[in-house]
């Protein structure tokens, strides 16, 4: 019950499931994240470490810079059955679909892309 709970709250937040269909198609610094959703570096870091904490993404650090990735492949039933649901949920909404476009262009920050 209480993993199902933490995943749920990780979820109740637009900018959270945001940031989850930005990085389905691989690992985003977060200056791409930042970026795209137009908040602010300590807000997105917030959203990123509810998701971290309930499972859902895993991160890596680069030099200054840390990477985050979908959690798939190495979690339990429940935070797939949760990754697998927004991963078919909003292909059509236009926001997500803005987003997707966005954290496509470079990195001003990392130099990434």
């Amino acid at each position: 019950m209480d993993q199902f709970v933490t995943l749920t709250r990780a979820l109740s937040a637009a900018p959270r499931i945001r940031i989850l269909k930005m990085l389905e198609p691989g690992e985003l610094c977060v200056c791409h994240l930042t970026d795209a959703l137009g908040l602010a570096q300590p807000t997105v870091s917030r959203h990123l470490h509810v998701l971290q904490q309930a499972g859902l993404v895993r991160s890596r650090k680069s030099g200054q810079w840390i990477h985050y990735r979908l959690a798939e492949g190495d979690n339990a039933a429940q935070v797939a059955a949760m990754l697998a649901l927004v991963r078919n949920s909003l292909k059509d909404d236009p926001l997500v679909r803005r987003d997707g476009r966005h954290v496509l262009s470079d990195c001003r920050d990392c130099g990434e892309e």
